[in-house]
This record gives structure tokens, sequence and C-alpha cells, in this order.
């Protein structure tokens, strides 16, 4: 998956986002348990091991600026459940 491709849809889906229900829908579709924050992240086994750090690090990067672009966009911080 390319993580430009994702960014510029990410952009896209929070402009889009006019109410709560479709607010659910954006966090589940990028953060929810199969959602595509967490393809990326299972996709890191099977990278050559010189690949793996940096593309980590775009994935962690990509998570945050989704949680960052939400923060801006509806005032409060977008809760995710942790493992």
């Amino acid at each position: 998956m390319d993580i430009n491709l994702i960014q510029t849809q990410i952009e896209t889906d929070l402009t889009q986002i006019n109410s709560l229900p479709a607010l659910e829908e954006v966090r589940v579709k990028y953060l929810g348990r199969k959602g595509l924050i967490a393809e990326l992240t299972s996709a890191i086994p099977g990278l050559p091991v010189e690949q793996r750090g940096s593309f980590g690090k775009q994935v962690n990067n990509l998570k945050n600026q989704l949680l960052e672009q939400y923060s801006k966009k509806w005032g409060f911080p977008l809760l995710t459940a942790r493992r």
C-alpha cells in the first residue's frame, strides 16, 4: 500500500465528515482492528529487514497525523482503544 495515497485519502475523508456516525466510520476505517493502519502494521514483518524501521516510522507518522488532523477539525482528541 502507498502511504502517500492513504494520507491523501485520510485528508479527503476528514473534510467530508459532517456527523458523529461519519466520524465513527472514518475512525474504524483507519484505526479499527481491521483498519488500514492495522493492515500497514501487519505488513511490516514481511518487509526486508532494512526497510522495516523506516516503514514502521512512516506508519506511526501517518497515524499521528490522522489523530492531529482530527483534533484540529473537531476540537477534541480522537480516542483509540489500546490492546
